[in-house]
């Protein structure tokens, strides 16, 4: 393997804080009477944790408070506070030659007899400022540099060269979250150029060209991270490195073919493959096929397979981070089936159990998706709140923020847009989402993946709302067949409900009324209430053309010019309240006042029509509400409210672009 040519390093530089990890174990276990078992247990995570160095070593007042936290009263505190203040100058280590805590004895042991006079000198003064505070002192000490300075006696060999740290691979990261590709790369080629064994060829330039390609990829810049995989590939084969090679390819595999390419690679499944490269597949079948669900579905099946069984190094289990990523992936295809309910599932299930305050990548899209749901069902309060919610934020690195930013002001523009202050919108928010469509379905579109099937409803839509039905009928009928066959049930309802609105102008008001009664129940129990109040609306005026063609099959009469007075007719028109009722309390819930206003409108032609006198007027004072309503928000000004998101959303970019420089 090649582990075995990788060595540590042996020149072990003596640091003030292992002087005092020293203290520690010596007075734990040498001590008479020996501590609680207890305490014993709590003491040795914290060495463990200290010895490995997985961070930065803790200040002397905090590496104590975090030792003494276990005991259980103040004099044993103060006890072994006043002993560990005295300078230990030899150590006869009782532990065993290769356990991991005789291993570090042994360690600091050689590196203070290496020491010369001088050394010992500057070690002692380094722990005494350390002790008092100064956390620094001792840790400008460089491994070369020890020889020219005097502070070794024994110098050796190995003395002379630099050995790899994890020093240039933490500016890596911090310029990675502070997304400044240049210095990034920079500090990542560095990390690779250490010496991290004897051999001539450390045989990690392919890991190197690997991670480049893997940052250049989450920063979206694919065809620089092409060209640096296509070379990783080539230096893993020259390598015979097959571990390395397998990543590489399905790494390949998840770039989007070129337009025009009628194949889609896939990744191969073999043992231990990563879940998160089979889970990928979903999202490129839904983008770049033609295929159903089921088939998105069956992948996704695979994907789970492969975190079941997947080993890891020395039979690790799969890293837990990529079961998220496939409930988040299973969250997006719920979504597109229609089942707004187990989507729901799958996102709080992310929520649940992934780290809070991270920058996981699944748990930054199901607070997305949530907040996105709540704007669509008219709670835009609710989901600004979530979004502020430092639990939301808190972990984001720069892209997310941007992310984060845009979402809460599309929150904030749908209600406008919806209330109708199209003047609020001109003078304050079209500067913050220039980008933005003024759509009223935006929000759903931006919660699902890209599609042909959305284009081409979305392209027919656009003809609909300028009452274009000639040049609406070909891509709509495109579109809904591409969504029924695939089974974009969101697509499809969408398409339907435009269908039969088109139905109507064209004479076939049954056929409307026929198709929008086939998916009534799947709108009126489901929870998007723009669509189903749209729906309803839609068949209203389905129902009511229907009945006016039926009462004259030689004169067309129009029902807001003459009555019908046939009984049979009037029992027809009555069955269009209770949807008008619902489409009412639906607008109204979302703030779409003009369309409330035209539902009610129709709502009193149909009780004029049925002689409902006192309905009627009812309708009609409410419709006047709405009307005055209309014009106090559109005269109304931008609420302060607004300015201290706006503030918060500010400090919170300067904290975060902060942090990405501060925390590494």
């Amino acid at each position: 393997m090649e582990a075995d040519n990788v060595l540590i390093s042996p020149n072990r530089v003596l640091r003030p804080h292992h002087i005092g990890l020293l203290a520690i174990l010596l007075l734990a276990y040498r001590r008479v009477p020996a501590p609680v078992p207890a305490f014993l247990s709590h003491l040795q995570r914290v060495l463990i944790e200290e010895i490995a160095e997985l961070s930065v070593p803790r200040p002397y007042i905090e590496l104590i408070r975090r030792a003494t936290s276990a005991f259980s009263s103040m004099a044993d505190v103060l006890d072994f506070e006043r002993t560990l203040e005295l300078v230990i100058n030899v150590l006869n280590a009782v532990f065993e030659r290769r356990s991991y805590f005789g291993l570090f004895v042994r360690r600091c042991c050689i590196s203070y007899y290496k020491l010369s006079l001088a050394g010992v000198f500057r070690l002692q003064q380094d722990f005494i400022q350390w002790a008092r505070g100064g956390n620094q002192c001792g840790y400008d000490i460089q491994e070369t540099q020890r020889k020219g300075n005097g502070q070794l006696i024994f110098p050796t060999l190995s003395d002379d060269k630099a050995h790899g740290t994890a020093s240039a691979l933490e500016e890596f990261n911090a310029a990675s979250a502070a997304k400044d590709s240049a210095e990034a790369t920079s500090h990542l080629r560095k990390f690779f150029d250490q010496r991290f064994s004897d051999t001539n060829d450390s045989r990690i330039r392919q890991h190197a060209l690997l991670n480049l390609a893997l940052f250049h990829y989450k920063q979206r810049e694919y065809p620089t991270s092409k060209k640096f995989l296509m070379e990783a590939i080539n230096v893993a084969r020259n390598s015979n490195d097959r571990v390395t090679l397998q990543h590489c390819m399905s790494l390949l595999r998840r770039f989007t073919p070129q337009e025009g390419s009628n194949t889609v690679s896939l990744t191969d499944i073999h043992p231990n493959i990563s879940a998160l490269y089979v889970a990928t597949d979903v999202i490129k079948l839904i983008k770049t096929t033609k295929e159903p669900l089921i088939c998105s579905f069956s992948r996704l099946i695979e994907a789970w397979g492969c975190y079941d069984k997947y080993v890891g190094p020395r039979g690790a289990p799969p890293p837990a981070e990529d079961q998220w990523c496939i409930h988040a992936v299973q969250s997006s295809l719920w979504k597109m089936a229609g089942q707004e309910a187990l989507s729901e599932v799958e996102e709080d299930i992310v929520l649940a159990f992934t780290p809070r305050m991270s920058s996981d990548e699944a748990r930054w899209n199901a607070f997305l998706c949530k907040a996105e749901r709540l704007t669509r069902q008219g709670h835009v309060n609710e989901a600004v709140c979530l979004l502020l919610d430092p639990a939301c934020w808190s972990g984001l690195d720069l892209r997310q923020y941007e992310e984060w930013a845009r979402c809460i002001w599309r929150a904030l523009v749908t209600r406008v847009i919806r209330r109708g202050q199209i003047r609020q919108y001109q003078e304050f928010f079209k500067d913050y989402v220039q980008n933005l469509r003024l759509d009223t379905y935006e929000m759903l579109s931006r919660s699902l993946p890209p599609s042909n099937n959305w284009d081409a409803i979305m392209h027919a839509k656009y003809h609909y709302k300028f009452h274009n039905t000639l040049s609406t009928i070909a891509p709509l009928l495109r579109g809904l067949f591409a969504a029924e066959f695939r089974g974009h049930w969101v697509l499809y309802r969408i398409g339907i409900i435009i269908l039969a609105d088109l139905a109507i102008d064209l004479g076939m008001p049954k056929y409307g009324r026929r198709i929008l009664e086939e998916i009534m129940p799947q709108l009126i129990s489901g929870d998007d209430l723009e669509i189903r109040a749209f729906g309803c609306y839609i068949l209203s005026r389905c129902i009511v053309a229907s009945a006016e063609k039926k009462g004259s099959k030689t004169q067309r009469k129009y029902f807001s010019h003459k009555l019908i007075n046939t009984m049979t007719l009037a029992s027809i028109i009555q069955e269009t309240i209770p949807f008008l009722n619902m489409a009412e309390q639906d607008y109204g819930a979302l703030e779409m006042i003009r369309c409330q206003q035209d539902v009610l409108y129709f709502l009193a032609s149909v009780y004029n029509t049925l002689g409902m006198i006192t309905e009627r007027d009812n309708v009609a004072a409410r419709h006047v509400e709405c009307t005055l309503k209309v014009e106090i928000l559109a005269n109304e000004e931008v609420p302060y409210h607004v300015f201290e998101i706006r503030s918060i959303i500010t400090e919170v970019g300067a904290k975060i672009a902060a942090r990405s420089r501060t925390d590494y």
